[in-house]
């Protein structure tokens, strides 16, 4: 008897061990969501298109708008325009809100 009473006691322990481990939680520890964007970011680029007609030289300028939901995308947009080469930049990266 004297033998029984720590063999009961250290299994309930590591069968109470068990069963806490097994209650962890399913996908990990809870994570705070990602905030919700506040608006979108805006730039504007111009496009310079040379061409030749009866009395000279001719500029043809086009502009585009860029749009992307972070500054990083516009930036990256911005510089993949701009690696074709006749662009500039009118209105660097800016955020627009959603509201107001």
């Amino acid at each position: 008897m004297k033998h029984t009473l720590p063999a009961l006691a250290t299994g309930l322990f590591l069968t109470l061990l068990a069963a806490d481990v097994g209650a962890a939680r399913i996908g990990g520890p809870m994570l705070p969501a990602d905030p919700l964007p506040a608006g979108e970011w805006h730039a504007r680029v111009k496009y310079v298109d040379p061409h030749y007609g009866p009395d000279g030289r001719y500029y043809t300028y086009t502009y585009y708008e860029i749009v992307a939901p972070t500054q990083s995308g516009c930036q990256y947009q911005i510089q993949s325009v701009m690696a074709g080469g006749n662009v500039s930049v009118v209105e660097d990266c800016h955020l627009v809100p959603f509201y107001g």
